[in-house]
């Protein structure tokens, strides 16, 4: 959600406004896409019977290397040691924008958007078993509290 709303009312280099995102029109898009986003992902898990390899972007953040290396071994390609320090010394690039630090899903979602977020995900973990995918999608529920 976060990433989609600040695609769309952001740029290239900049993240959209904090105003934006401090906005009725930052809950209403929430409201208006979960279920969306929900559709969509209920339906590739569904339709899709190929292997599926999840990839968390929190996750990758946070270990690039690793996560790489899991979607290479997904796709069973071979990544030599060269080549893999070479792709971590050209991680970021010109586009890339700089994330307040305001931007997270800590700060952005109230109350009472995380208790919508997290029905969409309970219905999703609904139909999906148990295991790495059910994982991944679970760590996207938020805590409820303040």
């Amino acid at each position: 959600m976060i990433a989609e709303f600040n695609r769309q009312r952001g740029s290239k280099t900049k993240a959209a406004n904090r105003q934006l995102f401090e906005s009725p029109g930052w809950e209403h898009f929430v409201e208006s896409h979960i279920g969306s986003w929900r559709a969509m992902a209920l339906y590739w898990l569904k339709t899709f019977q190929k292997p599926l390899h999840i990839l968390v972007y929190e996750q990758l953040v946070q270990n690039q290397c690793i996560e790489l290396i899991a979607v290479a071994d997904f796709l069973q390609m071979k990544v030599s040691p060269q080549t893999m320090k070479c792709l971590m010394s050209h991680q970021k690039t010109g586009y890339k924008r700089i994330k307040p630090s305001w931007l997270n899903r800590e700060t952005l979602f109230s109350t009472y958007l995380r208790t919508v977020v997290n029905k969409n995900i309970y219905e999703l973990l609904a139909e999906v078993e148990k295991g790495p995918l059910y994982d991944s999608i679970e760590s996207y529920l938020h805590e409820e509290n303040d």
